[in-house]
């Protein structure tokens, strides 16, 4: 079994301390422009069934620090990587957790999933959930999906925005916690390269 130090330059950023910085400042844009698409610079591996853009973001956001949660089955070899190389504290149940990877939502989000979504005194300790999606734009789509739009902080205008892959059960659970907002959950849609961040500020209408 590879160590930690060549397990984390194998997998990992090349130049950590850089790219680490150019992903981070990719990912507050996209949240402070919610709709809009972000790409990342792609490390050359990329562990198996992962999202390219869902690695970078984990690379970024995950350390020994976070309780993390994930739909990948607790024998799966990418579940190690991420273990092995974010160094994360993996959680059971995703309740319990500060950051979540979804990579099968027609299946896990089916059923509302009890995210975290902080309390009324502690609203940030709601969680940061990444969700693989089939695809999302911000055009006319013709494959099945969902189409809304966007309002709220960051957005000058209403912002169409159509994501194909996610059930509808999970969309409604999320239009359903903007009641309830501060507290909330932030959700990161990838696909591929790309990411699109809906944090819990934003407004979303079916349509």
């Amino acid at each position: 079994m590879p160590s930690y130090a060549a397990m984390s330059y194998a997998m990992g950023f090349q130049d950590p301390v850089w790219e680490s910085q150019e992903a981070f400042r990719a990912i507050l844009n996209a949240m402070a422009y919610p709709g809009r698409m972000a790409s990342f610079q792609i490390p050359p591996k990329i562990p198996g069934d992962l999202n390219p853009a869902s690695w970078v973001v984990l690379l970024t956001l995950a350390d020994d620090s976070v309780r993390f949660w994930t739909d990948l089955p607790i024998d799966h070899e990418t579940r190690w990587v991420i273990q092995s190389v974010c160094r994360v504290r993996t959680v059971h149940e995703p309740q319990e957790a500060d950051l979540a990877l979804v990579t099968d939502p027609s299946t896990t989000l089916a059923a509302p999933v009890n995210f975290q979504i902080g309390t009324e005194s502690e609203p940030y300790l709601g969680a940061t959930v990444i969700v693989h999606v089939s695809s999302f734009s911000t055009g006319p789509e013709t494959a099945p999906g969902h189409a809304f739009l966007l309002s709220g902080p960051g957005i000058r205008e209403k912002f169409p925005l159509f994501v194909a892959g996610c059930p509808k059960t999970f969309w409604d659970w999320r239009i359903r916690l903007e009641t309830l907002y501060p507290r909330g959950v932030d959700v990161l849609l990838t696909h591929e390269n790309s990411m699109v961040a809906l944090p819990r500020s934003t407004h979303l209408m079916l349509v």
